[in-house]
């Protein structure tokens, strides 16, 4: 049981880095797309998509620092639980990360939603 769960937070940190890598390279890409063509119409749809990837990235970016304390714990047969100030910021963290991530991808749906679903009124899909 202890093994299993070893190779479970391995691969869940081998899963995190390949999301901070690849949220990272969606926005290095985005931001070239977005330098290239600057009074474009799709400037908004690109915005929103590069805000989806920096929460993905931070949302990662917590998940794995948790697990590498957990794998840390696990390893070196640590039993106690950190109960001071670091480590109920990281919970906060976690929480906040989880929350940015969500709201950022209704932001997008919604954004979709009035693109799509209200095409005939060009007041919804303006933000001034």
């Amino acid at each position: 049981f202890h093994t299993q769960r070893i190779i479970l937070d391995s691969a869940i940190i081998f899963s995190s880095s390949a999301g901070i890598c690849s949220s990272f390279f969606m926005i290095v890409l985005i931001v070239f797309n977005l330098i290239k063509v600057r009074n474009s119409p799709n400037r908004i749809p690109l915005l929103l998509t590069a805000n989806m990837y920096l929460s993905i990235g931070v949302f990662c970016a917590v998940i794995l620092d948790v697990y590498i304390r957990s794998l840390i714990k696990r390893l070196y047969r640590v039993g106690s639980v950190e109960d001071d100030l670091s480590c109920r910021i990281r919970g906060h963290l976690s929480t906040i990360a989880t929350s940015t991530m969500f709201y950022s991808n209704m932001l997008q749906a919604i954004f979709r939603l009035c693109r799509v679903a209200f095409y005939t009124r060009l007041v919804l899909q303006k933000f001034k």
